[in-house]
């Protein structure tokens, strides 16, 4: 009974806690200019202390449901459809001096466009004129795409990402962007995940996975990057940081593992011009 008592208390209180802060403002002006004599001096701090003290822990009230919410939203997977990265990842660079992603892909069919836009100088999401640009990127060598079976067709276009990205690191460099540098990295292992990370602060990743395609009654497909991506920040209380580095680790081990296209190439013709001398 009185659990039941309390329980209808607590509602009364939390419907309408915005009115009684309001009267006990009203109520502690009220006091304030009521003409003297009318309520002794002694009972009128004393009231005037009661209804502060009462609008304050009001207030300590809400600020610990304000807590109570930011920590439930923090400790939520939060998910991101494909078609709502570039909006995302452009509100999350578009006021930042210093820009700094770093894309790991099987193809980068679907998600090298989106970078690319951001490389336009034509472009409204353009970020050319920032102090500092950098973006790296991994995708599939196509000397392995056998490894993906019957996967190859859709992804053997990873040679076009590479030529485009290739185009748009010229036409960069012959326009005197010097503060935009772009590497470009081709792994030969089974793709394990794709995702976007933000100034090492904020990762939009998915795992690449295989199923039954549609319409087949065993034939597997690998899906890659054109698929919902789980958001995560450094700061959350998801395991950002720890999800964060993990992404890091892999693009690190690519990056040591094998060259970047440029150093190929450059390995490639100092090879031939050895073997002509």
């Amino acid at each position: 009974m009185e659990t039941d008592f309390y329980s209808r208390l607590r509602a009364i209180y939390d419907g309408f806690k915005k009115e009684i802060s309001v009267l006990i403002l009203i109520l502690a002006v009220l006091v304030d200019v009521l003409p003297d004599g009318l309520i002794p001096s002694e009972a009128e701090q004393e009231i005037q202390i009661a209804l502060i003290f009462g609008l304050s822990l009001i207030m300590i009230g809400v600020l610990f449901e304000i807590l109570n919410m930011l920590q439930e939203n923090s400790n939520r997977v939060t998910t991101l459809e494909f078609t709502d990265l570039s909006t995302e990842i452009y509100r999350l660079i578009q006021n930042e001096r210093e820009i700094n992603i770093q894309y790991v892909a099987v193809a980068g069919i679907s998600g090298w466009p989106i970078l690319a836009n951001f490389l336009d100088e034509n472009d409204a999401k353009s970020q050319l004129h920032k102090k500092k640009v950098n973006i790296e990127i991994a995708v599939i060598d196509e000397s392995v795409l056998g490894m993906v079976e019957k996967s190859h067709a859709r992804y053997s276009g990873v040679t076009n990402t590479v030529s485009e990205i290739n185009k748009i690191k010229d036409r960069i460099a012959r326009k005197g962007y010097n503060n935009v540098n772009i590497e470009v990295y081709q792994y030969n292992y089974m793709p394990n995940f794709v995702g976007f990370l933000v100034n090492d602060n904020y990762l939009f990743s998915t795992l690449c996975y295989w199923e039954i395609e549609d319409g087949t009654e065993d034939e597997l497909v690998l899906r890659g990057g054109r698929r919902n991506y789980i958001v995560y920040d450094k700061n959350d209380g998801f395991g950002g940081e720890f999800y964060i580095a993990r992404f890091k680790g892999w693009l690190n081990f690519i990056k040591q593992k094998y060259p970047n296209t440029d150093n190929q190439n450059a390995y490639q013709t100092e090879s031939q011009q050895e073997v002509i001398s």
